[in-house]
């Protein structure tokens, strides 16, 4: 795991600005750096040493110095790919040396032989070009531009700003985007002329005519092509599948753990570890709050035990909170709006004072349907309410009383009848964001582009380009192409890089993900209830308290803390609101929030982490 950076101006050398590159993200590869300048090219790597640690380093080249390479991330299936390439063309055991081999070998073919997290970019000097590829579901990021005097890709958006062509300009255009996802979807960000490369794409950069070509090698498919299969025979192929994943992911030459909250996900990747190495020392952390209603502390604590596990856990309080908020803050320019950022960010720099690679349970939800809005889309329907009924139902859903605690009745109520104006995709969103259309249009009155079409062009192109008849499994994919890629991994590549320490989710190893794919829902849920299949597999291994617990979420206590330590930054915040904000509409949702008459958490959070970029 490590940050990448690089930048092409033909005939010019510029180490400083490839050192400054490399230094605004040390966090991501404080073990080594290093740097290849050569004919207009510059590449720059930040190691952080996880497997080989004596020679990986890096940008490494081929043998005749032909292909130079940079690569974040992990290659778990490099030891057969290795066999396949030829064991004589290696002179390291780093998977990274299987990319440059891989790439001679195979050209574009190679990405879909790799079963991994990565992103990274191979400059081809013979044929006068420049390869960057990212893996299949976006875990790990890859930033580019292109300008008339050069192109530049780095893992964090900093580093692009530290090259000399490359200037910082904010799209106000974009914001509406933001605030209807709480992120800025792919490939967008907030800044003109600065991209996300796509999840499943890989691009070539000419360098004679700087033409810049992107190409999708892999997409998810739903096609069910297993529905004909005993669920019994399902379930054993499940657990098989999901244990490769979990082998591929102990793969490293340092201290490993696992992200343990108590719920089914982490709980079952524990206990399958616990299974497969019965004498290997495992360590587990978790983080814990004072408020009960967001604290898991006790599942956390069964689970440990019960997999005798060496456990850490550590307790997010405000000051806490207040002491790690600005360095947050100050990497997030490409900023989510996704309130357990910081319990995440305290979690892996918990994990990180006893190992370098943390093993967790991302990705089950919206591979099997695990979230409340599952259940939601099959109590009402995917098309819009008529709008007497919607009326009737949220003039009752205001008698219930405001509760800022975690997940309460009256915000999943309020939360769910918000969505019932929209028809999916739409609505999955309005259900998810900060704000729907109607409170895009208060916040941002002079803006023009506040429709369905643009707000959401992103979704409604994922919706009609999935190849699922069955709407559910399209809702299935709608999550992973935007809510885990755009926010989940996003966060969790932030938290756990800004602290040096590697996260790994075997839920999203391709072959699990394929395989899941091609089953029908009822394989996936059954009575409104999601995560079947995995629910099976583990119902001989956990505790029935740990399997059929509803879902909380990894959430804080943001509620109560814009109500107390983080009142006055906020509205501090909200009085320097510029345009095309309208100021008095933040002030009146602070005021709201504030007296208790309506929980605005989200759109406060989503202006609170924004505005130090604005």
């Amino acid at each position: 795991m490590c940050g990448i950076a690089g930048f092409y101006r033909r005939e010019q050398q510029d180490p400083a600005s490839l050192e400054s590159m490399a230094s605004v993200m040390v966090h991501r590869g404080p073990d080594a750096n290093g740097f290849h300048i050569e004919n207009g090219m510059h590449l720059a790597h930040q190691r952080l040493s996880i497997v080989d640690l004596e020679s990986g380093q890096q940008p490494m080249l081929s043998q005749n110095r032909k292909e130079v390479v940079v690569f974040n991330g992990e290659i778990f299936n490099h030891h057969e790919l290795r066999e396949q390439i030829g064991e004589s063309n290696f002179s390291t055991k780093s998977d990274t040396e299987v990319l440059l081999y891989g790439y001679k070998k195979w050209g574009a073919e190679l990405f879909n032989r790799l079963n991994g997290m990565f992103a990274f970019a191979i400059y081809d000097k013979e044929n006068e070009k420049l390869v960057l590829a990212r893996d299949r579901l976006g875990q790990k990021p890859l930033y580019y531009t292109l300008r008339p005097e050069g192109f530049a890709f780095a893992s964090e958006i900093k580093p692009l700003f530290e090259v000399p062509f490359v200037d910082k300009k904010l799209r106000p255009d974009i914001l509406p985007k933001y605030f209807a996802h709480e992120y800025v979807p792919v490939p967008e960000t907030l800044y003109e002329g600065v991209f996300k490369c796509p999840p499943g794409h890989w691009m070539s950069l000419d360098l004679k005519t700087m033409k810049l070509e992107l190409t999708p090698y892999w997409k998810a498919t739903y096609r069910e092509s297993l529905a004909d299969r005993s669920e019994a025979s399902i379930a054993e192929e499940f657990e098989e599948k999901f244990k490769k994943a979990l082998e591929y992911r102990m793969m490293a030459d340092v201290p490993l753990g696992v992200f343990l909250s108590g719920g089914l996900d982490s709980s079952s990747c524990l206990a399958l570890l616990r299974e497969m190495y019965p004498d290997r020392e495992l360590m587990s952390f978790s983080v814990n709050f004072e408020n009960k209603s967001f604290d898991e502390s006790s599942y956390s604590s069964l689970m440990a035990e019960r997999c005798r596990s060496i456990h850490y856990d550590a307790i997010l309080k405000p000051e806490t909170m207040l002491e790690v908020l600005p360095h947050i803050e100050s990497q997030m320019l490409d900023p989510i709006a996704d309130a357990s950022i910081i319990p995440t960010y305290l979690l892996c720099q918990h994990a990180r004072q006893y190992a370098k690679v943390a093993i967790g349970g991302d990705a089950a939800d919206e591979l099997l349907g695990g979230y409340p809005t599952f259940r939601a889309h099959d109590v009402l329907g995917h098309k819009a309410w008529p709008k007497a009924i919607q009326s009737t139902m949220w003039s009752l859903a205001q008698m219930i009383p405001t509760n800022m605690d975690n997940l309460t009745f009256d915000f999943k109520v309020k939360q769910t009848l918000k969505g019932l104006a929209y028809s999916n995709p739409i609505r999955n969103q309005a259900w998810l964001g900060a704000c729907d259309l109607g409170e895009l249009a208060e916040l941002f009155p002079s803006q023009k582009n506040v429709n369905a079409e643009l707000v959401y062009s992103e979704l409604l192109n994922h919706w009609n380009t999935c190849d699922a008849t069955d709407d559910m499994n399209k809702v299935n994919d709608l999550y992973m192409k935007s809510y885990l890629t755009d926010g989940i991994l996003v966060k969790v590549d932030r938290a756990s890089m800004m602290n040096s320490l590697e996260v790994r989710a075997p839920f999203l190893d391709v072959n699990v993900v394929e395989f899941v794919n091609a089953l029908p829902q009822s394989y996936k849920r059954k009575g409104g209830n999601g995560k079947k299949l995995l629910k099976d597999v583990m119902r001989k291994r956990l505790p029935d308290g740990i399997i059929d617990r509803p879902k909380k979420g990894f959430g804080m206590p943001i509620s109560h803390w814009f109500r107390g330590p983080l009142k006055d930054i906020l509205k501090a915040r909200i009085d320097a609101a510029p345009e095309p904000f309208d100021r008095s509409v933040l002030q009146r949702w602070f005021d709201e929030h504030q007296n208790g008459l309506v929980d605005r958490r989200k759109p406060l959070f989503a202006y609170f982490m924004l505005q130090p970029l604005l």
